[in-house]
């Protein structure tokens, strides 16, 4: 087969690949007409991997793009799926889920593919326990992004970049991930924020978490109340400097 036989095989192929009847079939009706060779099954799923491939390049960010619809419906899902605890507040919740999403979506935070999602960690770190789960990892030319989600308002600067740093250590233990970059995303604002100086912050957070560890340990571990911390933390039944 000729260089020219091919292009004009690989024409036909292109032009009738999407009508309703075998473009394979127009392959060889072209070759008897001109009296060429049969172009064989070989040549002919070859040029039909080159038109996948080529709808692929040409579609690709229509395939891998969220859409609002999407996003409605697979939000739709998951609510369905999952019992709210308070049936008064539901639909506001519900509701400002979906723009928050919608928000973060258009903002561009859904086109990059992660390279974890919801990973849970459980790894011992100087004597004790650390365990917990990392809303988003992402793979960067440089580091490994680890990606904390928040739906609620700001939170000081310090009790933000302890949190984020214990998921940090424990995600970059587990995982084997080296280095790491962190950020915290804000839902109801859109609002992305980069927390520097990371591997300060990874010595810090080990350093207080020992330090608990070590208190609970011996049996001094001192009450540190907050209205907020209270209300989540699983002890407050049995704690009287509870909040």
């Amino acid at each position: 087969m000729t260089l020219f036989q091919a292009a004009v095989f690989g024409l036909i192929q292109g032009l009738t690949e999407f009508l309703p009847i075998s473009s394979a079939a127009h392959l060889r009706i072209v070759s008897a007409f001109l009296g060429w060779t049969d172009p064989g099954t070989a040549f002919t799923a070859v040029i039909q991997l080159a038109i996948v491939v080529t709808l692929l390049v040409y579609f690709w960010h229509d395939l891998v793009h969220i859409t609002a619809a999407m996003l409605r419906s697979i939000h739709r899902e998951v609510w369905n799926a999952t019992a709210f605890p308070d049936s008064r507040r539901a639909a506001t919740f519900e509701r400002n889920g979906v723009a928050q999403l919608e928000s973060y979506r258009r903002s561009g935070g859904l086109d990059g593919l992660p390279a974890h999602l919801e990973q849970t960690f459980n790894v011992t770190v100087d004597g004790w326990m650390l365990n917990g789960v990392v809303d988003r990892i992402d793979r960067t030319p440089d580091a490994w992004r680890i990606i904390d989600y928040k739906t609620g308002r700001h939170v000081s600067r310090g009790r933000r970049d302890l949190q984020v740093a214990l998921y940090a250590l424990g995600a970059s233990s587990a995982l084997k991930l080296d280095p790491v970059e962190l950020e915290i995303v804000y839902l109801a604002s859109g609002e992305s924020v980069r927390v520097e100086h990371t591997g300060a912050l990874l010595t810090e957070a080990e350093k207080q978490g020992t330090e608990v560890a070590e208190g609970v340990g011996s049996g001094h571990f001192e009450a540190r109340p907050d209205r907020r911390r209270c209300r989540l933390c699983p002890y407050r039944l049995v704690c009287a400097e509870a909040l």
